[in-house]
């Protein structure tokens, strides 16, 4: 007895960044060369005389050189360099030098002059409590500096990984095309077909139209990775790339919650950068309370009158009376304060996305483990046994199509897991703040 005709609905491609590749399985010899054709027609399209060929590694690092995020957080620490340098100056400012001269009409008196010299001094170590905390200064953009190549490096690899997956969905979408294109046409020919018949061709040709807009949408979705690349890594967005590389394909075993959780609190740039802004708050309190102390002004001066030649000096202070520093200190205490309490809150943020990301990894590697061992398997053995049928004459060549289509179905579902476990892992290792390796 004949069986129904099954249809196969393919989900239009999301443009995510989620996209790790895999090579696909040829479905049949026909359907083979279809692909082999396609890839080469596609590649020769794309491909530029002066291509620029590319790992991930050689994105991450080019990137980081030339990205203007990094750049600027370097510049950053140019700046905190040169508050250090301020900072270890010996006095609090240049010496005041004063001069003037005079003359009378008396008679046998020469012209009176005098200089005067001042010099204000700091006696309570403010120098010292200066250089701490600009020193602290550097050590939070250094900070910064790490993070913003991470996020960088984090960026980078996903919209590599979405590039390498481009070039395996645009040949997976032309070769689905193709069996619909073949599926509808041969549900044309029927003569006088039935309303079970005809609802089979109208479906047919609906899944044509959408497997035509699925190639147009992951081709748009390949060239927008690929230009997302080349505007990270700083290259003309006309420049034609060759992405050498795979993503993961196979699931990894991962450090313990716990673990992972202390390497996030121990290395994540953010955290430290935060902490230096904690140890900055405390060097400002003891600063500024040794700015309370007043500075001492030492001076001396010169002067010629009346033809005697006078020389002298004096020392000088100035009394808080009416300056204290109270409000500089209560100012410093609150930024302390509050920078406690902005680290107290990251830290807790990070402990939950560590512990999220993990669970994250754990759900798209289990799924990835189960389309690779068991749907796309399985999937593949039906097309065999449909086409075993076919040839026995038990099956029709549209319910072959059919199995094709579920097989293509179940292939794209798999570079789905892959994309998403991939992203998981990158997503993962940005969170802890380093490698995922012990």
């Amino acid at each position: 007895m004949r069986r129904g005709l099954t249809v196969v609905v393919l989900d239009r491609v999301r443009t995510g960044v989620r996209a790790p590749t895999i090579l696909l399985a040829a479905v049949g010899r026909q359907a083979a060369a279809s692909v082999t054709l396609c890839a080469v027609l596609v590649v020769g399209a794309s491909a530029s005389a002066e291509q620029v060929r590319l790992t991930m590694d050689e994105a991450v690092t080019r990137a980081a050189q030339a990205h203007p995020d990094v750049t600027a957080a370097r510049r950053a620490v140019d700046i905190a360099a040169a508050g250090l340098q301020r900072s270890k100056a010996w006095l609090p400012a240049n010496p005041y030098l004063s001069g003037g001269g005079g003359t009378t009409t008396q008679q046998g008196v020469g012209t009176n002059y005098g200089f005067y010299l001042s010099q204000e001094v700091e006696i309570a170590g403010q120098r010292s409590k200066r250089i701490g905390v600009a020193t602290q200064d550097i050590a939070k953009a250094a900070a910064e500096v790490t993070g913003a190549q991470q996020t960088l490096a984090a960026a980078v690899k996903t919209a590599f990984v979405q590039g390498l997956v481009g070039t395996d969905r645009v040949p997976l979408a032309r070769q689905g095309l193709d069996v619909t294109t073949e599926l509808s046409t041969q549900l044309s020919r029927i003569k006088n077909p039935s309303d079970a018949q005809r609802i089979d061709r109208n479906n047919a040709l609906i899944q044509d139209s959408r497997a035509r807009r699925d190639v147009a949408a992951m081709q748009q979705a390949r060239d927008n990775a690929l230009t997302t690349i080349r505007r990270l890594v700083g290259l003309p967005l006309e420049q034609g790339i060759a992405l050498a590389g795979t993503p993961i394909l196979q699931v990894r075993p991962l450090p313990g919650e716990a673990e992972l959780v202390a390497r996030a609190l121990r290395q994540r740039p953010d955290l430290v950068a935060q902490q230096r802004a904690v140890d900055k708050a405390d060097a400002q309190i003891a600063l500024v309370e040794r700015e309370a102390i007043p500075n001492v002004t030492l001076s001396g001066n010169l002067s010629r009158f009346e033809g005697a030649t006078l020389t002298g000096g004096d020392i000088g202070v100035h009394l808080p009376v009416f300056q204290h520093k109270t409000s500089e200190i209560s100012e410093a205490a609150a930024e302390r304060a509050r920078a406690h309490a902005t680290m107290e809150s990251l830290q807790r943020t990070i402990e939950q996305e560590a512990i999220e990301a993990r669970r994250a990894c754990e759900v798209t590697g289990l799924d990835l483990q189960t389309l690779t061992d068991v749907v796309v398997p399985k999937n593949e053995e039906n097309l065999q046994l449909e086409r075993r049928l076919h040839e026995n004459g038990d099956a029709a060549s549209s319910e072959v199509l059919s199995a094709q289509l579920e097989l293509l179905a179940a292939r794209r579902e798999h570079l789905d897991a892959v994309q998403a476990y991939n992203e998981a892992l990158i997503e993962l290792e940005r969170i802890v703040g380093g490698n995922l390796e012990p």
